[in-house]
């Protein structure tokens, strides 16, 4: 799983063009609540950091982690490839809904004698970064996809 989390985080930031470094760029932790789909709801929360860098004014990349923790000893690990797109321009706002959407891959275990076991995921969503301050922010976010099937919560980041 490392060697795999570190192609995937390469890639990723590979793909940025050098002169999106000197752009503007996204440091962010997340605190959500989520569920998988089965028979019945399967809650978990979930705890991650990621960082986005914007390649052209509205759009950036980035690679996110999370960690969600679901009932007795189901534990899941994602790293995932994130795109968002602003929908209003930064200049002078102190509020700025985006669009998002990730891939990645998702481990999963829950019995300490049995391999724990890997899926594709992906998912969409919205959310809206509001400034506190000249860095730093605060953002909802709702997310739907497959594994989790949806996802809501708050980030705090900074913006640099």
């Amino acid at each position: 799983m490392r060697l795999a989390t570190l192609i995937l985080t390469s890639v990723v930031l590979a793909g940025v063009p050098a002169g999106a470094y000197a752009q503007r760029s996204i440091v962010e932790g997340q605190l959500a609540r989520g569920a998988f789909l089965d028979e019945s709801a399967i809650p978990h929360s979930i705890f991650g950091a990621g960082a986005r860098f914007f390649v052209i004014p509205r759009l950036a990349i980035g690679p996110e982690v999370t960690h969600m923790r679901g009932p007795g000893r189901d534990r899941d690990w994602v790293l995932l490839a994130n795109a968002s797109i602003d929908l209003r321009s930064r200049k002078g706002r102190r509020v700025i809904p985006y669009v998002l959407a990730g891939a990645g891959m998702n481990r999963h275990s829950d019995e300490p004698f049995f391999p724990p076991g890997y899926a594709l995921l992906v998912n969409v969503g919205i959310g809206t970064r509001i400034s506190v301050s000249d860095r730093w922010f605060v953002a909802p976010e709702f997310r739907i996809g497959r594994e989790p099937h949806w996802r809501i919560g708050v980030s705090v980041g900074m913006a640099r």
